[in-house]
């Protein structure tokens, strides 16, 4: 014989009802929960339940009852003939599956529901004990059995325009160091987090990282949280510029009276020509109307380098006292008439940029002579 005792939440005492039938055992395959990690997938976490089947007629009379019975927040089940006493999750919606009646002849119905029951939660992926990965800090120290990935992330670039728009990578900055991946309980999980926000003499396998972050928290399984971290110990800056061929070149040569001295400074970067009227001088005609009587034009050619900054400071040394200086000297040269660098910046991490204006032509006119 088969009693339902059944209540709503708001009730306090459990309604009875009887039926000749029987509670079924019946086979669920387990569940497997696997995850991957460096490109290896594995099992995690692997779920057993005890699953019953229970079936039954009902009237026409009683169909409407033995509906609301199975749809009551509390729903216990037992078969007095196995010994057998099961009550219905209904916090789950996979955990008691009640199906729709099914019309037997004119006047029955067939009720049938499953209940599926956790057995048994065996987790693979929690360190049993101390491993050879972890993290410490805030000197508690976390586990992982899962070897750690390294890690070089590209975190800023730095471009330079080029005159022919072309932009050109200077700097690149890199966050390096390892990913760690933990599986535990939320409450292990949770204290880890606690200690990484108070950051207190941080490492990864004995290396200290000066940064973290958090790539994924995820509640994975049945008590099971992962955690994945970045943890950055070091930080490399590269200067792609410096490793480009050059398209320019100037060439400063000084003379000590005994030997001539050339040392020539290279740049991947095209040369901006710029045209400068300096000085002019203007009268009044006959009818009062203003005259140019004389202009000084300059042709520039402004030539951009990037250097480290021992060559920088070699560059500003060698056209401080050069006595000649010469665009190109290996193509079609020209020959410098002054120089001046434009501006010096600091770019960080020891790289330089200069911009320095090389004068090549400078012409004086005369339009009011050259009109008469």
């Amino acid at each position: 014989m088969l009693e339902l005792r059944y209540k709503q939440d708001s009730e306090t005492e459990y309604g009875s009802k009887y039926k000749p039938a029987r509670i079924h055992p019946r086979y669920v395959q387990p569940v497997d929960l696997t995850d991957t990690w460096n490109g290896v997938t594995y099992l995690a976490q692997r779920t057993s339940y005890d699953s019953y089947y229970v079936e039954f007629v009902a009237s026409n009379d009683e169909l409407n009852d033995f509906i609301n019975i199975v749809n009551s927040d509390e729903l216990i089940v037992r078969d007095n003939e196995q010994d057998i006493e099961i009550t219905a999750d209904k916090s789950r919606s996979d955990s008691f599956i009640f199906n729709e009646p099914e019309e037997i002849g004119g006047n029955s119905w067939k009720i049938s529901f499953i209940f599926k029951n956790q057995r048994s939660t065996i987790t693979k992926v929690i360190p049993s004990g101390t491993t050879s990965n972890s993290i410490t800090v805030n000197s508690n120290t976390y586990y992982s059995d899962y070897e750690t990935i390294d890690i070089n992330i590209n975190v800023e670039q730095l471009y330079e325009k080029n005159e022919n728009v072309q932009e050109i990578l200077v700097k690149s900055t890199f966050n390096k160091g390892q990913s760690i991946i933990f599986y535990n309980t939320p409450a292990v999980i949770k204290q880890l987090k606690e200690d990484l926000n108070d950051f207190a003499s941080p490492s990864i396998n004995g290396t200290t990282f000066y940064k973290y972050e958090i790539i994924e928290d995820t509640l994975l399984g049945d008590d099971l949280y992962k955690l994945v971290l970045n943890c950055y110990t070091d930080i490399d800056i590269q200067f792609p510029v410096l490793n480009l061929a050059d398209v320019n070149v100037v060439r400063t040569a000084y003379d000590n009276g005994t030997s001539v001295t050339t040392t020539d400074f290279g740049t991947p970067f095209e040369i901006a020509e710029i045209t400068e009227d300096t000085e002019s001088e203007k009268s009044s005609n006959n009818d009062g109307v203003s005259v140019l009587d004389r202009a000084v034009t300059r042709q520039i050619k402004q030539l951009k380098f990037f250097y480290l900054r021992t060559n920088a400071n070699s560059l500003k040394k060698e056209f401080e006292r050069a006595q000649t200086i010469t665009i190109n000297p290996t193509g079609t040269p020209i020959t410098v008439l002054e120089n001046r660098i434009v501006s010096t910046e600091d770019f960080g991490d020891g790289m330089t940029k200069l911009i320095v204006d090389c004068l090549f032509v400078s012409d004086v006119i005369y339009p009011s002579a050259e009109a008469l």
